[in-house]
């Protein structure tokens, strides 16, 4: 049985083998870490963070190396320091011994205390996150995914649905940078049923596109256009164009949960003709995303919106939807829509209600 004195002498060589495999796959340039103890970790240098440094090396990844083990840390290329006010100071960095930060530039020297610090990192890759600008194509995330039904016997009915619903952003990173962030949203419905030489066709299309600006993490500002097509109600065309105001209530790595408030402008032709209906009217909305399990997700939204020139009418739209992850790449979806309008034209339901189900794929 080892004893604790080879125990710890077995651990010390391993970790020296570790910081001397560091050191021979570190790059010439490399920043270099002295610790207490006299140890010397050579790398290159991703941030510093949390109370600790954090370098990344090609044989053993990233390593994470706590401040209060280092006894001095001057990398030799500039570092922008981001202070939690989110100001900064840039020049050459060094730690000094009380634990605070020494900046440099043009021979003049600045201490920031390590209290105000969120976050330390090189100029060049604090220069890539400022100037980061994503293609238009690129950063989208999402699902897509449709459904096909059939029935035979004394009718013959065929229903095929799809939900699109995608969500592009900058990808996340430790400092926050105001920014856009777009949403996508389509979902159809078309079904058709024959009997005795007689059809009967009930079809629906909403497809909906905002734009938001955060200028906090929590809070944006944002424009947002939909447009409808319902045929249960009657509704040929119904447009929807409105700006308003909106907040992260909730935003965490399992649930974000977002409500907005604004107004809009909506138009509406109707089936058995005349003039398209105008009126202004305001806009509250939530939405909710919210991980059940590691591969159960809960994702829900409500549009409200009351009509301002027409007191007394209102319409809403809601969708919750069941997303089962199969695989990373492929889901099984249950969805309930429900679109609301309460002056429908005479003959056709206020209420159009779909619960739909199918397979889909994740991007």
């Amino acid at each position: 049985m080892a004893t604790p004195k080879l125990l710890t002498a077995f651990k010390s060589r391993t970790i020296s083998i570790a910081l001397a495999l560091f050191l021979a796959t570190a790059s010439a340039t490399a920043a270099v870490v002295t610790l207490k103890n006299g140890e010397r970790v050579v790398g290159d240098w991703v941030n510093v963070q949390g109370g600790a440094i954090t370098f990344t090396s090609e044989t053993l990844g990233k390593i994470s190396i706590p401040l209060s083990k280092v006894k001095s840390f001057a990398p030799s290329k500039p570092a922008v320091v981001v202070r939690k006010n989110k100001s900064t100071a840039t020049g050459q960095l060094e730690l000094l011994p009380s634990g605070d930060w020494q900046v440099s530039q043009n021979g003049h020297a600045q201490v920031v205390p390590a209290s105000q610090v969120q976050i330390i990192m090189p100029q060049a890759a604090y220069k890539a996150l400022m100037a980061y600008r994503a293609q238009i194509l690129h950063d989208w995330k999402g699902t897509a995914n449709v459904g096909y039904n059939i029935q035979s016997g004394n009718e013959q009915a065929d229903t095929i649905s799809a939900n699109v619903a995608a969500v592009r952003e900058r990808p996340s990173t430790a400092i926050f940078f105001p920014h856009f962030r777009t949403t996508y949203s389509l979902i159809m419905l078309f079904s058709k049923v024959e009997q005795d030489g007689s059809m009967i066709s009930s079809n629906s299309l909403t497809t909906s596109l905002r734009e938001d600006y955060l200028f906090t993490p929590d809070n944006f500002v944002f424009v947002s256009g939909e447009l409808d097509h319902i045929q249960t109600q009657g509704l040929y065309l119904q447009q929807m164009y409105g700006a308003g105001f909106g907040r992260d209530i909730i935003h965490t790595s399992r649930t974000v949960f977002s409500v907005l408030g604004g107004i809009s402008y909506i138009g509406q032709r109707f089936y058995t003709g005349g003039p398209e209906q105008q009126n202004a009217e305001a806009l509250l909305g939530e939405s909710l995303s919210f991980a059940l399990s590691k591969r159960l997700q809960l994702v829900h939204s409500l549009t409200f919106n009351p009509l301002i020139t027409d007191l007394g009418q209102y319409n809403f739209q809601t969708n919750s939807s069941l997303i089962f992850k199969l695989s990373a790449r492929f889901t099984a979806n249950l969805s309930l829509v429900d679109d609301y309008l309460s002056n429908p034209t005479p003959g056709n339901h206020s209420n159009n209600v779909a619960l739909t189900a199918g397979l889909g794929i994740v991007f």
